[in-house]
């Protein structure tokens, strides 16, 4: 594995064990902003998860993996071949352009509860709720 290059634009495949609930074992995820590491990780890079949120990854004794190491596809796809090497950093750029603007006006929404509301218990059950309509 050691001789395996690794460049944006090419896929990693999780290894099907038991790993983290955002990552689904055998399923071959594009990487980004691969860098090269120091022995024994190798390559460090970024994947877009299951959830749609970016993970800094290690190619070996990966943290996401539970210590586990990712595998180089070496299989050469269409897909690979009509990507460009950016083209999931610009897709988290504005997934986490949306997630701001909804964390501002959900920010804006506790400022103006805040102010209409003079019990702090009550707006600590306010904010409750929210949170429990965020995660539905």
């Amino acid at each position: 594995m050691e001789n395996q290059i690794l460049k944006d634009g090419m896929f990693v495949i999780a290894p099907k064990i038991d790993i983290i609930h955002y990552l689904t074992p055998a399923k071959k995820y594009q990487v980004f902003n691969v860098e090269e590491a120091s022995k024994p990780y190798l390559y460090s890079f970024n994947i877009i998860n299951d959830i749609g949120t970016k993970s800094g990854c290690l190619l070996n004794n990966c943290g996401h993996l539970l210590g586990g190491n990712w595998i180089i596809d070496t299989e050469p796809t269409e897909q690979q071949s009509k990507n460009h090497p950016n083209y999931l950093n610009r897709v988290y750029q504005a997934s986490q352009a949306l997630e701001n603007s909804f964390c501002a006006n959900q920010i804006l929404k506790l400022k103006f509860l805040a102010d209409d509301t003079p019990n702090d218990m009550e707006l600590v059950g306010i904010i409750r709720k929210m949170l429990n309509e965020i995660e539905e």
